[in-house]
Order: C-alpha cells, then sequence, then structure tokens
C-alpha cells in the first residue's frame, strides 16, 4: 500500500466532484493507493460457501470483464445447482462444486491473464513498444475474423 500524502488537495478535488453539494468535506484517514493486481483463489469453495465473482477473482478493470466473469460464474454455478436439484441430488456435494470450480478456472484464468497481459503491454512507453502496439492493433482492427473472435473471448462465448 503506498499512502497519499496531499490530503487537502483530495479533499478539494472530492467537494468539486460532487459539486460542493455536502458542505466542507474532511478526510478521517488518509487516502491509500494499491496498486492493480491479478488474484485467483486456489479452491472456489469451501465446506458449503461458493466464491463466485470478484470472490473468487480480482481483475484489472479493463473493458468491465470483472462484470462479465462474475456473470459467468453464476450462470455456470445456477446451472450446476439446478441440474442437481432436478436430479434430487445435494447441493453441498463436493463433486458438483469441484464441477462449478473446474468449468469456470480455465476460463477465468484465460481472461486475467489476457487482461493483465494487455494492461502490462499499454504502460509501456518505449518508443519500440508503443510502434509494436500500434502496428498490431491497426493489423487486428483491419481483419473482421480477428475482431469477431476477440469480440467472442471478451463476451465469453
Amino acid at each position: 500500500n503506498i499512502q497519499v500524502d496531499d490530503v487537502s488537495g483530495t479533499e478539494r478535488k472530492i467537494q468539486l466532484a460532487v459539486g460542493n453539494c455536502l458542505g466542507k468535506m474532511t478526510l478521517q484517514q488518509p487516502i491509500m493507493q494499491r496498486p492493480l493486481s491479478v488474484r485467483h483463489l486456489k479452491s472456489y469453495w469451501q465446506q458449503s460457501v461458493v466464491f463466485v465473482g470478484d470472490a473468487a477473482h480480482a481483475i484489472h478493470p479493463l473493458a468491465g470483464q470483472g462484470a462479465n466473469l462474475g456473470m459467468a460464474d453464476a450462470q455456470a454455478l445456477c446451472a450446476i445447482l439446478s441440474r442437481a436439484w432436478s436430479q434430487e441430488v445435494s447441493l453441498s456435494d463436493c463433486r458438483l462444486l469441484r464441477r462449478y470450480e473446474r468449468t469456470r478456472r480455465a476460463a477465468n484464468w484465460r481472461m486475467l491473464l489476457a487482461c493483465d497481459g494487455l494492461q502490462r503491454l499499454f504502460s509501456w512507453t518505449s518508443m519500440p513498444v508503443q510502434q509494436l502496439r500500434y502496428w498490431g492493433l491497426h493489423a487486428m482492427s483491419r481483419s473482421q475474423i480477428v475482431r469477431q473472435k476477440m469480440i467472442q473471448y471478451a463476451l465469453g462465448v
């Protein structure tokens, strides 16, 4: 964690952001910054608790993929539990929870690594890397097939 020292400047920015409608604001604690990082639980469940979305994994807020991953997690879990319910299988059966984890772990890891890689790629400021990025994005944007695959991947299709 990194402490931000300019408290008075931060207070002014917050007041301006809310249109001064809340009156004078005073921070009670120093603001802390934490570098963004990828996080992924070793297990998506423990006993009868199941972790879904941000509780199971953290991702750079790139293009809203955290929300997409969370919805895909919830959808997969609901499908597995619904099937189990209709077959009168106990919903706390560890085989079901393992199936949910297997279903989502690989897809989540791929997206976590892809977004982390893109974030790292775009944080480099050297001219050769910027030039390669430009050429790569330009080539991607001109290819209908690549664009379509990227959109499908981002949507989890």
